[in-house]
């Protein structure tokens, strides 16, 4: 139930198609609950603690909605380490993703490379995905 009505408020805050069947939603914690609930979970701060610290802060949060058919991205690193040409050993950031359907091929589910944060270098934007969850 809680799914579906994040679901439903996703929708309804689409604004701005980026192509085809491809839509972002930015500074969602403005259009309330159930987003805001999201980024309170202590599911959350239980797996990002170990990895930041016990104080570390939410820098943004967003929707990205990939439907069928959009087209494939590059393979790429997200902020802040997309602005640097080298990466620091010390972390500076975490992704956190919540999915509201199943990443497939079929619904133009995002892709992650396993284990990529471990090069500390941004990829091969021309090569080809290895090891992908999709």
């Amino acid at each position: 139930e809680e799914v579906r009505a994040i679901k439903e408020a996703a929708r309804q805050t689409r604004v701005g198609e980026l192509g085809p069947n491809h839509s972002r939603v930015w500074s969602l914690l403005n259009h309330g609950a159930p987003f805001t609930m999201l980024v309170t979970l202590p599911l959350i701060f239980k797996a990002l603690s170990p990895v930041l610290g016990d104080d570390f802060a939410l820098g943004s949060f967003s929707a990205n909605d990939l439907g069928p058919g959009c087209p494939r991205g590059p393979a790429h690193v997200d902020y802040p380490y997309s602005t640097l040409n080298s990466f620091p050993s010390d972390v500076l950031a975490c992704q956190a993703v919540f999915c509201l359907d199943a990443f497939t091929e079929a619904n133009g589910g995002t892709q992650v490379e396993l284990h990529s944060h471990k090069a500390r270098s941004h990829p091969d934007r021309e090569k080809p995905l290895g090891t992908v969850l999709s």
